[in-house]
């Protein structure tokens, strides 16, 4: 897949007020001990995630960008100007009195350029999601879609904010008060003047189709849902200060658009996200090298019949080869576009069981392949098994971040950290992980989809009984 020519346009240096550089966006006064900037610039900070968000769409979930457009009802070419604008806007809060005042030697900075600094206080996503809905609805975004898209982006911290704080605050006019907007009138220019740079940025102009508010409510949900977890790895991933190391304000946004880029491949392919595995049509014997048993000849009878996300029951006593059936049908949907696995069972032990199974599984069917693959359970931490694909992903990583070896999976120490593990495409754990990972749908859903693109539904049910067989294997 090739980048798209959109976001290549940035605003031209004559066209930005260059007091929006002093914006901060990141600040960590350590970095100044070692010879740094003690802060990054917003303006910087949001290509960043930008250019995260650009990354993730084009070379890693690119079914989540054809998702997204679908939902805006715009061609993908369309969409991916706006996706990346919504993304960036998710900081606009930062822009504010009670954001610019928690680091008092940029609060004093900002003062001699005569802005106020209000007694007000608030958190800056919930202030980003008042502001958005004015900035979109300003470049002809409907009202109803703008406030979605408000609410999504300034979620980004995990939670979104309850709507009677959003209208309190001006979600309906996408205004602020002036106890959290500012007094001076510089403080609306510079956000301005942000919002111009970043739209540039992201290759909007008037020609670009405006898009559309989805008609199905499930639809919007599930928009927002997308939206909300593409910002928030986005994110994450752009606050990696030692990626991103803190700069200057640059010449123009342009000179920076194009490290960020190159921050950014560093960053995401770093981390270790990788496109799901797209395993060609494969029987049992392909997968397994021996001749199925009557449960996979059952469950092999079903796959056809299988047409969006489904609930598959197996019922059949110890040994008759559950685990194999059930990779079987994942294997067959990977290869009909589902992106996911997640293997949950009741306890520690036997997901520690599975995990060994499922680490063979993947070593045997993608050769060649470096998949991420994670056990997901309080006691994770004590697994050896475990700890030797963390290895095995820190070998494999160059001075450059690039995944180097003869693939296998690994364990990336991005996915290890809390509420991360089951954004990797293949995981294995307890159930209660996957309930608590629904606590945090808005992150998950953006890696996490794994079903294929229609959204019918289907049941299918199939029993087995003992029967005599040659091998051991269960």
């Amino acid at each position: 897949m090739t980048d798209s020519p959109s976001c290549s346009a940035p605003a031209s240096p004559s066209s930005l007020d260059t007091r929006v550089w002093q914006l901060w966006g990141k600040a960590d006064p350590a970095r100044a001990r070692e010879g740094g900037p003690d802060w990054h610039p917003l303006l910087c900070h949001v290509l960043d995630v930008v250019a995260c968000a650009e990354r993730l769409l084009l070379h890693v979930r690119p079914d989540r960008l054809d998702a997204l457009a679908a939902s805006l009802t715009l061609p993908r070419d369309a969409a991916l100007p706006w996706i990346l604008f919504f993304v960036a806007l998710h900081d606009l809060g930062k822009a504010t009195p009670p954001f610019q005042k928690k680091v008092p030697s940029r609060t004093a900075a900002l003062q001699d350029m005569k802005l106020d600094f209000p007694a007000r206080d608030e958190p800056h996503g919930t202030l980003s999601a008042v502001l958005v809905r004015r900035a979109l609805t300003d470049r002809g975004v409907p009202k109803g879609l703008a406030r979605w898209i408000a609410r999504a982006v300034g979620a980004h911290h995990g939670e979104f904010t309850p709507l009677e704080a959003l209208n309190r605050l001006g979600l309906p006019t996408g205004v602020l008060p002036s106890g959290y907007a500012g007094n001076a009138p510089l403080w609306d220019l510079l956000r301005a003047q942000l919002v111009q740079a970043l739209e540039a940025a992201c290759g909007l102009d008037p020609s670009t189709p405006r898009p559309a508010l989805p008609s199905d409510l499930t639809a919007r949900h599930a928009f927002v849902a997308d939206l909300a977890g593409l910002t928030t790895v986005a994110d994450w991933l752009g606050s990696n200060a030692e990626v991103f190391t803190y700069v200057e304000p640059p010449a123009s946004p342009a000179d920076y658009r194009t490290l960020a880029r190159k921050r950014a491949a560093c960053a995401v392919d770093g981390a270790g996200w990788r496109r799901p595995p797209q395993p060609p049509a494969r029987t049992f014997r392909d997968l397994f090298d021996k001749a199925p048993w009557p449960l996979h000849e059952a469950v092999e009878a079903l796959l056809p019949s299988l047409d969006g996300p489904s609930l598959v029951l197996v019922e059949a006593p110890m040994g008759e080869g559950k685990t194999e059936a059930a990779l079987t049908i994942f294997d067959n949907l990977a290869a009909r576009g589902a992106t996911g696995l997640y293997f949950a069972l009741p306890t520690q032990a036997t997901s520690n069981q599975i995990f060994g199974r499922v680490e063979r599984f993947v070593r045997a069917a993608f050769p060649g392949e470096a998949h991420g693959l994670h056990l997901v359970h309080g006691d994770a931490g004590l697994s050896e098994r475990y700890d030797a694909l963390k290895e095995r992903a820190f070998a494999m990583r160059s001075v450059d971040g690039v995944a180097r070896g003869d693939g296998g999976p690994v364990a990336d120490a991005w996915f290890t950290r809390s509420k991360r593990a089951l954004l990797a495409p293949l995981a294995v754990g307890t159930v209660d992980q996957a309930l608590l990972g629904s606590s945090v749908f808005a992150t998950a859903s953006f890696a996490c989809t794994a079903s294929p693109a229609r959204s019918s539904s289907s049941t299918r049910s199939t029993r087995t009984t003992r029967t005599p067989r040659s091998s051991s294997t269960g």
